[in-house]
């Protein structure tokens, strides 16, 4: 059952990342990571530079 889940989470996934525009003008995104759980952030503040912060979440709390 999880291998399915993972098979089918995996190819849902996949469809999203081919179906993006190739050079995408974005300057802000927002992220999540499902294991270990977390939010990630990325800002670009000029063409090749950016900030990035991830926020982890565990057992005892938020990191």
């Amino acid at each position: 059952m999880k291998k399915l889940l993972f098979a089918s989470v995996f190819v849902l996934i996949s469809f999203f990342a081919i179906a993006q525009p190739t050079g995408s003008s974005y300057k802000s995104a927002l992220g999540v990571k499902f294991y270990p759980g977390a939010i990630t952030f990325k800002h670009f503040t000029q063409p090749n530079k950016a900030l990035e912060g991830i926020a982890y979440f565990w057992n005892y709390g938020f990191v």
